[in-house]
């Protein structure tokens, strides 16, 4: 009878001791492990949406940072403060030529010789990119979880005074870039009473997607998985 009552405990016992075992093996399963992959899923898809949107911005930049060292000869950038303030944005691009402007860019054409592109046909080439770009990062979760960031890219492609821009510039169809200045880029025009102002919107736009872009790097450059990070234009620590 003892040993009866004996081998009975140690069953039980052991019956506890393995469904306590089945019930860690059931929750590492199927609890822990795809916490752990959609943490890294979540990661890769941040890093990945930093990555394109840190291209865009270059691509963005570009449209300022041609003009700005076509005026006035310069190399160094200063700081984003300053170089996208109201005052210094209005002063170079006021002074760029864009209808004369060229470019550093060429391409082959059909004759295999190298053509080089005017400052309006590279502008161009790099927004249809940058919209290319928006197209992607608003098709990532992450992204789309982000409501700034997925309303700054879309504010940029669809109601930005540059896609303005670029989409008359498009249907002009020869009219001399002289009619259209090169500062409608950033919403200047003149008003009822002839005088300049600046439609709000566009360059605070461009400040945010940089300002979302520095929070994103810095977040990311402290994961160590991620060495092969570049930070964006602009960034200061």
């Amino acid at each position: 009878m003892f040993m009866m009552a004996y081998y009975a405990e140690c069953s039980i016992i052991v019956g506890l001791g393995q469904s306590i075992f089945a019930a860690y093996i059931f929750y590492f399963f199927l609890e822990f492990l795809p916490k752990i992959f959609l943490a890294y899923d979540e990661s890769y898809q941040e890093k990945c949406s930093y990555e394109l949107l840190r291209i865009l911005l270059e691509r963005l930049d570009d449209l300022f940072i041609v003009p700005f060292k076509q005026v006035y000869k310069e190399k160094e950038l200063p700081s984003m403060e300053k170089f996208f303030s109201e005052d210094f944005l209005r002063d170079y691009l006021f002074k760029f030529d864009a209808e004369h402007a060229k470019s550093n860019a060429a391409y082959v054409g059909l004759d295999g010789e190298s053509h080089p592109l005017t400052f309006i046909q590279y502008a161009m080439q790099y927004w249809c990119e940058i919209k290319d770009y928006v197209q992607y990062l608003i098709l990532v979760p992450y992204v789309r979880e982000n409501n700034e960031l997925y309303y700054q890219l879309q504010f940029l492609k669809m109601s930005s005074f540059i896609s303005y821009y670029f989409k008359l510039i498009d249907m002009m169809n020869g009219v001399p870039l002289s009619q259209v200045p090169y500062i409608t880029i950033i919403g200047y025009g003149k008003d009822a009473n002839n005088h300049f102002c600046r439609q709000q919107g566009t360059v605070e736009n461009i400040v945010r997607l940089h300002q979302i872009a520095f929070a994103i790097y810095k977040q990311l450059k402290g994961d160590k998985r991620w060495k092969d990070l570049y930070a964006p234009k602009f960034y200061e620590e």
